[in-house]
């Protein structure tokens, strides 16, 4: 079989099998692996992982498509003005997303206007799991002021000038 056929052959079987990636790469990948002596089996593996590499892409980004965020954040967009030192240095230690692989829960809590919700879905970006639907805020009133579960409410939020670097995690 002529070569040339063999690849129209390649590229239509690719087209019916819906794979794009492999329809792109494999003659590329083809003159790589004569160059570099690659078995068949190394050749193969290389096409396909470039093909499962650009799925788990588009699946991830049609996952956050699907989450209907209003837009695409990250931290490095959020504004860090107005908010105390402490809570800067709360807010970057909770960018790392080591709490996630630890699976421990963060709390969120503060006045109006600070970013709570904003933050909350630049976290699946940065650690690169799927992203979890958004939690809707309690509609319950506020707890009378003084009284425990207030004092708690304020020393248990990261965005309060008080707590100087507190966050209420726990499993």
């Amino acid at each position: 079989m002529n070569p040339s056929d063999v690849e129209a052959e390649i590229a239509l079987l690719a087209r019916e099998l819906k794979t794009p990636v492999i329809t792109a790469t494999f003659q590329d990948l083809a003159e790589q692996a004569r160059a570099e002596a690659w078995s068949h089996e190394t050749y193969l593996a290389a096409v396909l992982a470039r093909q499962v590499a650009s799925r788990t892409v588009n699946g991830t980004r049609m996952r956050v498509a699907g989450a209907h965020f209003p837009q695409t954040k990250t931290i490095e967009d959020f504004s860090f003005t107005g908010l105390p030192a402490a809570a800067r240095d709360t807010l970057a230690h909770l960018a790392t997303t080591t709490f996630i692989g630890r699976r421990e829960n963060v709390v969120l809590l503060g006045p109006p206007g600070l970013g709570k919700t904003w933050a909350r879905p630049t976290w699946p970006s940065r650690s690169g799991l799927r992203p979890a639907r958004p939690v809707t805020p309690s509609r319950s009133p506020a707890p009378p002021a003084g009284s425990a579960a207030s004092q708690q409410r304020t020393t248990a939020t990261p965005w309060n000038a008080s707590s100087a670097g507190s966050t209420a995690t726990g499993s």
